[in-house]
């Protein structure tokens, strides 16, 4: 069977079809969808970058619709036998997954409203697809957040052995991404001595990860990711690369990003959702445990309009 991706972020574009794969045995293919032909690493844009709602994303031609399209494409052209929409959750929408959940299922309803003024027969039969083959899942709060919970994680990303191992708060979720590293909660970039030899306007430009102020540093993996990487020579202080974090991807160790039954639950949801529709186990992969209701195919629902919403 051929899987199509649809991710909004390059690490994913990069390494997470090769993961998947391999976690499957190599039976079936899996395919990330750029946002342009002519860029196959381009990602499509997230709907998750604000805190939901946002009015804006319910118009046609915005992020949340093209994902939408771009999965409504995949199915209906028979190209592929199953979609996956993949969105972070960042830091913006932590404990607002509802919502979010609630905006792409009313984007759904709406692209099936698109085709049903035009030919009702027609969008009779692409909601059947979409709930036979359609799927959305979500991780939280990022995708470096899934490199953490494998503890080759890291170092399969580019961190050097000498600033390893991480320091993450003990026996907390991965979805629950927080750091308990005092010297990367007290880094102020004055030891990245490449960075701190720039004119003010290009210390802005190549501001590192990890100084940036959007959101606490100790809860985005991605910053302590850059920060592991860090390197005193680099303008931007840090000789992280997603190319070469993608292969903390492609070798991700499954059995142990999943070892806790209470975590990783949405990881989980869509790993068990790719088993279900593909009708194959992954290699040595034990699934047992909790998926969240939310985006579980297994939860109960009244007005479906993808396989697990």
């Amino acid at each position: 069977m051929r899987v199509a991706l649809i991710p909004t972020g390059k690490l994913e574009m990069l390494g997470l079809a090769k993961g998947l794969t391999s976690l499957f045995g190599g039976e079936h293919e899996f395919v990330c969808i750029p946002r342009r032909r002519d860029q196959p690493d381009e990602p499509f844009p997230g709907f998750t970058s604000a805190r939901l709602p946002v009015p804006s994303q319910r118009e046609r031609g915005s992020a949340l619709s093209n994902l939408v399209a771009a999965m409504v494409d995949s199915l209906w052209s028979d190209r592929y036998d199953l979609a996956v929409v993949l969105d972070d959750l960042e830091l913006f929408n932590l404990d607002n997954e509802s919502i979010v959940i609630q905006e792409l299922h009313g984007a759904v309803v709406r692209q099936l409203g698109y085709v049903a003024s035009r030919d009702g027969s027609i969008a009779r039969d692409l909601g059947d697809r979409l709930r036979a083959c359609g799927s959305f899942h979500l991780v939280s709060p990022m995708i470096e957040s899934w490199i953490f919970a494998d503890p080759a994680g890291a170092v399969n990303a580019g961190a050097p052995p000498g600033h390893l191992p991480p320091r993450l708060v003990h026996g907390r979720d991965p979805e629950c991404f927080a750091v308990d590293d005092p010297d990367y909660l007290a880094d102020d970039g004055s030891a990245c001595t490449k960075w701190s030899g720039l004119s003010p306007h290009y210390q802005k430009l190549q501001r590192p990860e990890w100084l940036k102020t959007t959101h606490p540093r100790e809860l985005h993996p991605k910053r302590y990711l850059a920060w592991l990487c860090r390197d005193a020579n680099a303008r931007n202080c840090s000789s992280y690369d997603e190319r070469t974090a993608a292969n903390a991807l492609i070798h991700l160790s499954w059995a142990r990003v999943l070892q806790d039954p209470r975590h990783m639950r949405l990881a989980r949801s869509l790993i068990c959702d790719l088993a279900d529709g593909l009708r194959c186990s992954p290699i040595g992969l034990d699934l047992a445990g909790e998926q969240a209701p939310l985006t579980s195919i297994h939860t109960t629902r009244t007005t479906r309009v993808l396989r697990n919403l």
